[in-house]
């Protein structure tokens, strides 16, 4: 693929995203506003997730505004540095400039780059400063010295703020040393200068870890309670579907040709581990977590920098042409996808960005534009509406009563307080508020009751919302 193909690509990519973006009626997924609506309280760290993207995304507003074209270029942006980086890393790895054009390329078209480059999620910079720190480990290769060492533990660390999965990046070394005698040799060569890594690292990550430490470690009980540990069960489905899924994430043909030339054999040299020494343990693990419990898609999300490199590798040095085919059919499939986003086709999944429009014209119908007070039950109905009347006035409140164990950021920043005596709008069930109206005088109207908005199937339930004006 000539570089005047390549540049004609990726500028065909970037308009195709942009006017999808800009004429799409979708919302923003509730995890985006959220995200967002973090952005507006800086933070050192937040109840479900590390504390960069909302730094990130503070950033960027700031400077270009809030609308929802910025908000979701901004994984666009963060991808297309990333295909450079890993043109950089193919570059260093094999030294072959055709190959390391092919690898860029194919990381982004890849299905799930994207997927990923049009959804604002902690992933993006993730996969950033993953591919940074793998070729910051390259460089150790070369030169030994302490800054190489400390720039690492640096790089890991902003991985590590931005999505809580940047710790298998030392699983992965772990895995590499113990195989690879000749990436064994540079950290026993200078031991102590395996400190500056550590020491980078701590210095980076400690702002988080004191955050946590001063909110009860709730971060860490989160993460927990979303891996469901004390939920084991052999699930052989479960294993299959996340294989299948990152199947689609790579994309089929990269995957199967790829596969079948692995089977035919090939020389595992240097490179060849320490690509697979970045891959297969993340994927080995998830694949087990799946097995036992659960593991959504994404969780693996860092195993495809190295994995995808490793495929172009094989399929790219036995056949230029179906490394370029491969690249063409992800090319099809990303136009696909960003016109069924531009044109609002009702397709499958979508309906997890629709609705929060509708329910705010239904609000509005309802003449109660000079209430100062939202008090919403759903984390995700929280942070789109909040998105949705960023230009109000408006004050959100997340029912949480004291005795009650936190489940959201939003009952920790914005509890709505069981001295609250102000007229609100209520946005789910009576239930949640029961602990504010004893003793409280308030006359409650129904506005919206019954009606069911197509949100997330989490959400496609009965949408209750009451009107309380005290007196």
């Amino acid at each position: 693929m000539s570089n005047k193909n390549l540049s004609l690509i990726v500028a065909t990519l970037v308009l195709i995203k942009f006017l999808a973006i800009y004429y799409t009626s979708f919302n923003l997924f509730g995890d985006e506003a959220q995200y967002w609506l973090w952005s507006k309280e800086l933070s050192l760290g937040y109840y479900s997730k590390p504390p960069l993207l909302p730094w990130v995304i503070s950033f960027f507003t700031s400077i270009f505004g809030n609308g929802i074209v910025v908000i979701k270029l901004i994984p666009s942006f963060f991808y297309l540095i990333s295909s450079l980086l890993i043109y950089q890393l193919s570059l260093r790895l094999f030294h072959k400039k055709g190959l390391a054009l092919c690898a860029a390329i194919t990381f982004l078209l890849l299905p799930a780059a994207t997927l990923s480059s049009y959804i604002l999620s902690t992933d993006v910079p993730l996969i950033f400063f993953w591919i940074l720190s793998l070729i910051q480990l390259i460089n150790i290769e070369k030169k030994q010295t302490s800054l190489n060492f400390l720039l690492l533990g640096i790089f890991v660390g902003l991985a590590f703020l931005s999505k809580y999965a940047a710790i298998y990046f030392f699983l992965c070394l772990f895995v590499l040393l113990i195989i690879s005698p000749y990436h064994r040799k540079f950290f026993l060569i200078s031991p102590k200068k395996f400190l500056f890594l550590i020491f980078g690292f701590i210095v980076v990550a400690l702002p988080n870890i004191i955050w946590n430490f001063n909110n009860n470690w709730i971060t860490i009980g989160h993460t927990s309670d979303n891996a469901s540990l004390d939920n084991l069960s052999l699930n052989f489905l479960g294993a299959l579907d996340f294989a299948a899924s990152q199947i689609i994430m790579v994309g089929p043909i990269l995957f199967f040709v790829g596969f079948v030339l692995i089977l035919k054999g090939f020389k595992v040299d240097k490179n060849i581990s320490f690509l697979l020494c970045f891959s297969l343990p993340v994927l080995a693990l998830m694949i087990i977590q799946s097995f036992l419990v659960k593991a959504n898609a994404n969780w693996a999300a860092v195993s495809l920098v190295a994995l995808s490199v490793l495929l172009t590798k094989i399929v790219y040095s036995y056949s230029k042409s179906i490394a370029q085919i491969n690249n063409y059919f992800n090319l099809v499939l990303a136009f696909a996808l960003f016109i069924v986003i531009g044109t609002n086709y009702p397709l499958r999944g979508l309906e997890r960005v629709s609705g929060y429009k509708d329910l705010k014209l239904e609000i509005k119908k309802e003449n109660y534009n000079n209430i100062d007070n939202f008090v919403v039950s759903d984390r995700i109905i929280f942070s789109t509406l909040s998105y949705e009347y960023r230009n109000t006035n408006l004050k959100f409140y997340m029912p949480k009563p004291v005795k009650n164990k936190i489940t959201n950021h939003f009952q920790m920043s914005r509890p709505l307080p069981e001295n609250f005596k102000e007229s609100f709008l209520l946005i789910g069930s009576l239930n949640d508020i029961n602990y504010i109206l004893t003793n409280k005088k308030y006359v409650s109207t129904r506005l919206i009751v019954d009606k069911k908005f197509p949100f997330s199937k989490e959400s496609l339930r009965v949408i209750e919302v009451y009107f309380f004006r005290s007196y």
